[in-house]
């Protein structure tokens, strides 16, 4: 088994008509999108190759600077160090980018074609801080937020007349996007999609998960999640995901970095027990909260994991957890709210355990 940096090690000299654009090289998209380039994907710069991007990127930063950065910024430097000069990805033009980043949102996006026989628009997820977990859960009880807002402006702004093929996917948050953009798209955009990929994000609410929108583009959705997958199973989803075996163990399974594939494929396996157990219990959990409370309760949530100095899913752990419910007492909420805080942690326990 391999993970996806050694995929693109294997596949390098292999162009796009050799080996068809696949499941893998969508995730492999999908977590280019996480790298911050701002400063270089200027509305002047673009549009410009993967290899023409590198050589102004590596010269500003270097390995040294990004030894003291998240994990997941580390790893898609890695990324880009691979896929610089692979046949395969570095002619690959990018035709536009954006990353915002305010108090109320964070979204970010990328546009990819080959040539013009295809076009694969990558939406930005979150990080492991617990922060951007938050917009996760924030889905549960808004729609749209402002992420998927932008996200739909930006799908109907980047496919064009000439747009024939276009692929859409996201990793974490990022899957989210790419679905609930690609439902309100219009038909001029709809009628050129070919697949819809979601790793690990967050399904959508019940009244979206049975509207017409949801229903005309269920058929071009492919969901893979991990084995233990948390983010995946928020929210209402179609059944019909493949599971992804991981290198990692828990919730750092999320890191698609750590997804085994074998040639073109992702290497299945089975949802975990606790996976399934936390699905049902979520599910259950959150029909019992209708949604003028749900904001509350959200923002409870992470004042609580926020006391206990629970800043990044890093630092979830069954005793970290347990170190949190002492602080349920002391926010300022309801008794009611804190009796659905004491029943969420005990989910959460239940799951870390």
């Amino acid at each position: 088994m391999a993970n996806i940096v050694e995929y693109i090690e294997f596949y390098k000299d292999k162009t796009f008509d050799e080996v068809p654009l696949n499941e893998v090289d969508a995730l492999i998209l999908a977590e280019f999108s996480y790298i911050q380039l701002k400063d270089f994907l200027t509305e002047e710069a673009m549009p410009l190759t993967i290899h023409e991007l590198s050589t102004t990127y590596f010269k500003k930063v270097t390995k040294e600077m990004m030894k003291n950065r998240h994990l997941l910024y580390r790893e898609t430097y890695h990324l880009f160090e691979v896929m610089k000069d692979t046949k395969r990805y570095s002619h690959l033009l990018i035709t536009n980018y954006e990353n915002i980043v305010d108090d109320e949102k964070q979204f970010g996006a990328i546009t990819f074609r080959n040539e013009r026989k295809w076009t694969y628009i990558a939406f930005e997820g979150t990080d492991t801080s617990i922060i951007g977990w938050k917009e996760d859960f924030d889905m549960s009880h808004v729609f749209p937020v402002p992420s998927q807002q932008m996200a739909l402006a930006y799908l109907e702004k980047e496919v064009r007349f000439f747009d024939k093929t276009v692929y859409v996917g996201g990793h974490s948050k990022g899957g989210n996007l790419a679905i609930t953009s690609c439902m309100k798209s219009s038909s001029f955009v709809r009628n050129r999609l070919k697949t819809i990929y979601n790793f690990d994000g967050p399904g959508v609410r019940d009244e979206e998960f049975h509207s017409h929108a949801y229903d005309r583009i269920k058929r071009k959705i492919q969901m893979f999640v991990p084995e233990q997958s948390v983010v995946g199973m928020i929210l209402s989803h179609s059944t019909n995901y493949k599971v992804v075996a991981s290198a990692n163990k828990g919730l750092f399974q999320h890191d698609g970095m750590s997804w085994q594939c074998f040639g073109s494929f992702f290497v299945n396996t089975e949802l975990s027990h606790k996976s399934i157990h936390f699905q049902k219990e979520m599910r259950s959990f959150l029909k019992e909260i209708p949604d003028n409370e749900r904001a509350e309760f959200v923002n409870s949530i992470f004042l609580v994991l926020s006391k206990a100095g629970i800043t990044s899913t890093e630092r979830v752990t069954f005793s970290k957890i347990i170190k949190a419910t002492a602080y349920i007492g002391d926010i300022t909420t309801s008794q009611k709210n804190k009796e659905k805080l004491k029943k969420i942690f005990i989910i959460l326990k239940n799951y870390l355990r």
